[in-house]
């Protein structure tokens, strides 16, 4: 991710981890929105 300025350039660092931490914990993510639908939603 190129960045233009130092401002950018912290930027780019959040965005990537946050991007690396939602692509490790995808499958968890969706479970607990699975088990929301079903637990809360369908009361």
């Amino acid at each position: 991710m190129a960045a233009s300025s130092p401002l950018g350039h912290n930027l780019a660092l959040l965005l990537t981890a946050v991007k690396d931490w939602a692509e490790t914990h995808f499958d968890e993510v969706h479970e607990a929105r699975e088990r929301y639908d079903t637990e809360i939603l369908d009361d």
